[in-house]
């Protein structure tokens, strides 16, 4: 199973239009691999946590944001 890793910035200038964990955190991008993911991670205030550390409900909410993307325009 792969270890997914979310990319958060951990201090928001906003959160409208973003997917927003429960500790007011914004995902920006999510890898397969934590050399990924640590590669747009050395700006100060930008994080990296384990899909499986997401609480419930973030993992829902990420879930139903990804989920918008993932259907077409028709």
């Amino acid at each position: 199973m792969t270890d997914w890793f979310c990319v958060v910035d951990r201090a928001p200038a906003t959160t409208e239009g973003q997917c927003t964990l429960a500790d007011g955190s914004v995902v920006l991008s999510f890898s397969a691999t934590r050399s990924d993911a640590a590669a747009v991670a050395d700006l100060e205030g930008i994080g990296i946590i384990r899909y499986t550390q997401l609480s419930g409900p973030d993992r829902s909410a990420f879930r139903n944001y990804l989920a918008h993307y993932s259907q077409g325009d028709d």
